[in-house]
């Protein structure tokens, strides 16, 4: 109850950055790691950890040996992480740097990149550098995984991000809507 206090009131000062009410939830957490296809992966980088939802999924789906970079632009939410997640290298920066945080971490590439960021809150300019950068940080094979509401699926800015996606990427696929999640919402799983 703690967390949905804190993002509640995070939402209501940042509502760009956050972009949402509430935490993602369990079931959201689960499609988006089961498509982004985490169990497979040696490195994983999460944008936009917030209050551990998704990085909660990813640590225990993760292999062991796999190295699983979070990087979340809130400090106070990335200090939070790193006190929970050991195991995983929390960052408190920009989602356009991943790539320097991803060398800087000894690894060239990813093999999955899962984002909790707010794509519809975010201006063309912002959604086309992030996918960019998501772009060129994935490996040959490499999937990328976000979600959307499915409220807002038809809003201008949310069928900008779905159009750039599929210029971004070779493949694009929707998921199922996860009922269980306020507000439902689906997954983008893409391919490189």
């Amino acid at each position: 109850m703690l967390d949905q206090v804190r993002f509640m009131r995070t939402f209501i000062a940042h509502p760009r950055v956050v972009g949402a009410i509430a935490p993602s939830s369990a079931a959201l957490a689960r499609e988006i790691v089961r498509q982004a296809r985490v169990a497979s992966a040696r490195t994983i980088v999460e944008l936009g950890g917030g209050t551990g939802s998704f990085t909660r999924e990813i640590a225990t789906v993760a292999p062991r040996d796999a190295m699983i970079v979070s990087i979340e632009i809130n400090a106070a939410f990335a200090e939070m992480l790193s006190h929970r997640f050991e195991r995983v290298q929390v960052i408190a920066g920009s989602a356009e740097r991943a790539g320097d945080y991803l060398r800087a971490a000894g690894r060239s590439s990813a093999d999955c990149v899962v984002s909790g960021l707010p794509w519809a809150a975010f201006d063309a300019g912002l959604q086309s550098r992030l996918l960019t950068t998501i772009a060129g940080i994935l490996g040959d094979g490499g999937t990328f995984a976000t979600f959307a509401y499915l409220h807002a699926a038809r809003w201008p800015s949310a069928l900008r991000f779905r159009d750039l996606l599929y210029a971004t990427f070779s493949t694009v696929r929707a998921s199922r809507v996860v009922w269980r999640n306020v507000p439902p919402a689906f997954v983008y799983a893409c391919e490189a």
